[in-house]
């Protein structure tokens, strides 16, 4: 059974990244969005360096705290848009089409108003959840349990709500139904189709950790007539880092919300789509067991 779970996952890590491999044109939606966060992040830190280093922390905190929400409120709503793109221009290949940037990003903007409600429900149960966590931090383990299943039982409901609200064009809290129905129905609760994104996902960090150290040692070890040369050398190797983090994050990113939009398809649909095995796809979800009587 296990090694059945591990082939399955594996066949749909890899048919998911053939699929992007085949269609590297869809990574520039995941990049948009990557870099978009990256220029936020720009924007907000320096005058949050300022305050701090002014000392009046606790004078600006209800202004950050405002800020903050603001902007993850703005981070999540920039993800699900791009993933709304990428999953209407998935589903154009998945019908056998040619995939369109311009139409995945028009499918998006014309279920803006949707997108933001989810954008706005997804922010607001992630601060509650929060909330919970630090109001039950003083009890170690049960923190982690219930923020465990809190996460868990939240995002598997929510798997499929990207998938629902650009193609079924539903409402979001239609979605959420449909979403978790389809979830509950289909396949039970247990995820095992993510393991081999996941694996990928890990092996490619353990690589990037490597020039990343190495960058990091030359710069702070570096002394006498070799300084110059080294920090040089440990910043190529700390930038080239962070560009293959970026590069696999963006693979990454795509993939998965590839893979979801696959599931779907094949769930509503019967049919499997485009360049994927069908009968993976069945078994991308553990079938929930019955109960004894």
């Amino acid at each position: 059974m296990a090694q059945s779970k591990i082939k399955t996952g594996w066949q749909l890590a890899k048919q998911t990244l053939q699929f992007v491999g085949n269609n590297k044109k869809l990574l520039i939606l995941p990049l948009c969005s990557t870099l978009c966060i990256i220029a936020l992040f720009s924007f907000i830190i320096d005058p949050l360096l300022k305050i701090e280093s002014s000392g009046q922390v606790n004078h600006y905190a209800p202004m950050i705290f405002a800020v903050a929400l603001v902007f993850f409120f703005v981070i999540n709503l920039l993800i699900i848009f791009f993933n709304a793109a990428l999953i209407a221009c998935a589903y154009q290949h998945f019908q056998g089409q040619k995939p369109s940037l311009r139409y995945g990003l028009k499918t998006a903007v014309n279920r803006l108003p949707q997108l933001f409600c989810w954008t706005l429900i997804a922010t607001t149960i992630g601060i509650i959840i929060r909330a919970i966590e630090t109001w039950i931090d003083r009890w170690p383990t049960l923190n982690v349990v219930i923020s465990f299943l809190a996460s868990i039982t939240w995002t598997l409901a929510t798997y499929f709500v990207v998938p629902v609200l650009v193609i079924d064009k539903t409402s979001p809290i239609q979605a959420i139904k449909r979403s978790s129905h389809t979830m509950h129905k289909q396949w039970g609760k247990s995820l095992t189709s993510n393991l081999s994104l996941g694996l990928f996902l890990f092996v490619a960090l353990l690589v990037i950790a490597v020039p990343l150290m190495i960058g990091i040692s030359l710069i702070n070890g570096s002394n006498g007539s070799t300084l110059a040369e080294s920090r040089l050398a440990g910043i190529t190797l700390v930038a080239l880092a962070i560009l293959i983090w970026i590069g696999v994050s963006v693979v990454y990113s795509a993939a998965r919300i590839i893979l979801c939009g696959a599931i779907y398809y094949f769930s509503t649909t019967g049919n499997a789509p485009l360049h994927f095995d069908g009968q993976a796809l069945s078994q991308a979800f553990k079938t929930k067991k019955k109960g004894r009587s």
